[in-house]
């Protein structure tokens, strides 16, 4: 119900008693008449969000009512037609999932490396230097625009939601028009700065906290709760940088005084307070060797998802348009 709006799956089977929160609406449509699978990929499809989204309610945070969505209309073909439909779409669905999972093993196997090469960082095994942190980096926090500052086009506003996940995500992006661009020259971005999010998942997944900025735009700005990470000390890479960060033990030890309530919030004291083990120049060298032929690799994986999620999209278009 909150935003995205219209996010369906069905629920796997639990040994144990499940309850739902407030956000989430329950649906169990007659089996005899409708096919759960087909409903799912139903209020899934473009049209169906689409039709959801006349229904929006809320500034701050979007949502639609359960009885704003039962007002929703369907077209409900024979039994055996959803079926036939829904066995598509799983299909193309499996595809580009498998595709994702690829990529998400060779993100897995990056940290795997990092650790079998330069070991746990706060235990330092190898007994490599350690470095203070405020002599390895620069550690830039992002400007506080207002949400009057934003508008449909300009140049992107890099939020938390853009640098808290697998990768640097360029979906729903803020944009603005600078009135004086001169005073936020400290807040821009470009391709390949490292980006650490400040607030929300930090320490508590595998890879969340820190990710790459993209080529998609020449320029982007940087909003509050989320830091750039510039690497100053030429004995480190920021690929080392990026995977130090990355792991497990080190977002424990960032987030153990976090000062957030309900999730994780750290600042850049924080960071600057690390010791970081500074391992061989041959050693980082291998490093980035490795991860520049596991990025080609995800490269083509990258295009392949491309390709997936096109085909699916197509299918599910044709799919509710009665051309599949």
């Amino acid at each position: 119900m909150p935003d995205p709006l219209g996010r369906a799956c069905i629920f796997p089977k639990s040994e144990k008693p499940c309850v739902t929160v407030v956000d989430v609406c329950i649906i169990r449509p007659n089996p005899n008449k409708v096919d759960n699978r087909w409903l799912m990929h139903t209020i899934n499809s473009p049209v169906m969000r689409q039709r959801i989204n006349e229904y929006v309610t809320g500034t701050t945070r979007q949502r639609i009512s359960r009885g704003n969505f039962s007002k929703l209309k369907i077209s409900v073909p024979p039994l055996a037609e959803q079926r036939r439909i829904a066995s598509i779409l799983d299909q193309a669905d499996e595809l580009r999932q498998k595709r994702q999972q690829a990529i998400e093993k060779l993100d897995q196997l990056l940290q795997a490396t990092f650790i079998d090469m330069f070991g746990d960082p706060v235990s330092n095994p190898k007994g490599w230097e350690r470095v203070s942190a405020k002599n390895v980096l620069k550690i830039q926090g992002g400007f506080a625009f207002s949400s009057t500052d934003f508008s449909n086009s300009g140049i992107p506003v890099v939020k938390i939601g853009n640098a808290n996940k697998l990768g640097f995500s360029t979906e729903k992006f803020d944009f603005i028009i600078p009135q004086h661009p001169e005073k936020l020259t400290q807040y821009e971005l470009r391709s390949g700065d490292l980006l650490m999010s400040l607030t929300g998942t930090v320490g508590k997944d595998d890879y969340g906290n820190i990710t790459e900025v993209t080529d998609d735009y020449d320029l982007y700005y940087l909003n509050q709760r989320v830091a750039k990470l510039e690497v100053i000390n030429t004995l480190f890479s920021k690929n080392y940088i990026r995977y130090f960060f990355s792991q497990s033990s080190i977002k424990a030890l960032i987030t153990k005084n976090n000062r957030g309530v309900r999730q994780a919030n750290i600042s850049n004291s924080d960071l600057y307070e690390l010791d970081i083990p500074l391992p061989t120049k041959a050693q980082l060298d291998k490093f980035d060797s490795f991860i520049e032929s596991i990025n080609e690799t995800k490269r083509y994986s990258k295009v392949q998802l491309i390709s997936s999620n096109k085909l699916f999209f197509a299918l599910q278009n044709q799919a509710f348009n009665g051309t599949l």
